[in-house]
């Protein structure tokens, strides 16, 4: 059986505390070896410099598959110490298997399950965190890892929808861009200088063409670094608060990504608001947890307002009527609700429809985003070929 690094922190003998490594073939081996040592060990954790390091990133996909694993062994009430192992020995991600070795050896010594999630925060994400805490102390555990199965696996989904429908675009844009820099910069000025010697005066489209090819050639510097320049700047707002939330408000306005952007945190939004009041997180803990987790800051900053004024008292219909990011439909069906069981079961059908509706909208990215790039392409043809041809209409015109 292959070994893994482990750190630990342990009390000795005098009662002081000791730090150190040790080999093990998983946590609760590393906790024998250590007690062996005449140590009493506090806490022990894989080593992510030596073990870590050896797998590749865990991506949300993998963390989608471990859940629905674990959701098959919880409703079977297979021992979740021996299930994480088995499910650690046929992971092919090494990072993944060394952190559900780990789950397997805390919760074999005693941790509970959401306490050893925790440990590896990083990985899960609060709100998985939370979710699983409030899940396990309901008992309500094989409900829940079933919800966030299906969760993430709709997120993973999605993204791939919208991956797959922006590759084409994508390289149709950069193939033509690179064939535009070569016309504009390198033919159609030549083409200009044969007209201009053979005494043919040029038009104007003919002439802006070829000011900026030659612009191109002499300061081709300027524009890589004004593409460079835009790039990391739109980067950097994005990673700053303000900078985010004006993009997002931009992004919001805009006619068809808008309703997708719309959609996609809404269905989030909804669907940790389902899990979390079906695991009996109060309300307004449920409300905070769904806005960390929809992907948007404008509906995390509109939420924790929300959320003050609930904890002031107010009802849920009267905090949602003054939400701006939340649609109107799932304001009004919120709005209705009674009690926490009425927020999960209409939280789950707010979900359910606003994921249909972006997976709608991601699937026809393509038909949005086609006729834009074929009208932009076309002026751009235009533009070209009317600064190619009619100069040689004019020098045809000269040799009669």
């Amino acid at each position: 059986m292959s070994t893994s690094t482990f750190r630990y922190v342990a009390l000795d003998r005098d009662g002081k505390r000791t730090r150190g490594r040790i080999s093990a073939t998983d946590e609760q081996d590393a906790f024998r070896r250590i007690s062996t040592q005449g140590l009493t060990p506090l806490r022990v954790s894989a080593d992510v410099k030596r073990s870590f390091s050896l797998g590749r990133r865990v991506k949300k996909a993998d963390i989608a598959a471990m859940t629905r694993e674990l959701s098959v062994l919880v409703e079977a009430r297979v021992p979740l110490a021996q299930g994480l192992m088995i499910m650690a020995e046929n992971e092919r991600n090494a990072t993944l298997a060394t952190i559900l070795r780990s789950l397997a050896g805390r919760i074999e010594s005693g941790a509970r399950v959401s306490d050893t999630i925790d440990h590896h925060r990083d990985v899960f994400g609060d709100v998985y965190v939370a979710t699983m805490r409030a899940a396990e102390s309901s008992g309500m555990l094989a409900e829940v890892t079933v919800h966030l199965a299906d969760m993430l696996d709709s997120e993973v989904g999605l993204q791939q929808k919208l991956r797959r429908a922006a590759t084409y675009p994508i390289i149709v844009l950069a193939v033509v861009s690179v064939a535009m820099v070569v016309i504009v910069g390198f033919v159609v000025p030549r083409f200009a200088a044969t007209y201009a010697s053979s005494g043919v005066e040029l038009p104007l489209a003919t002439q802006v063409v070829q000011a900026v090819g030659a612009s191109m050639r002499s300061a081709w510097w300027v524009y890589l670094g004004s593409v460079v320049v835009m790039i990391t700047g739109i980067m950097h707002m994005w990673s700053m608060p303000k900078g985010r939330l004006r993009l997002e408000k931009i992004l919001a306005r805009m006619p068809y990504i808008g309703r997708l952007l719309t959609a996609v945190s809404t269905a989030r939004f909804s669907r940790v608001m389902a899990i979390g009041s079906g695991a009996g997180v109060n309300l307004i803990e449920s409300l905070e947890m769904s806005a960390a987790a929809c992907g948007s800051l404008r509906v995390r900053e509109e939420s924790r307002r929300l959320a003050i004024k609930l904890r002031g008292g107010a009802s849920l219909s009267e905090v949602l009527s003054e939400s701006v990011t939340l649609p109107p439909f799932a304001r009004r069906l919120l709005g209705s609700c009674k009690d926490a069981k009425d927020v999960a079961r209409t939280s789950d059908v707010i979900a359910s429809h606003f994921e249909r509706e972006g997976k709608h909208l991601a699937e026809s990215v393509s038909s949005f985003i086609e006729p834009v790039m074929t009208v932009v392409l076309a002026f751009i043809v235009l533009v070209v070929a009317l600064s190619v041809f009619l100069p040689m209409w004019q020098l045809v015109g000269l040799n009669r």
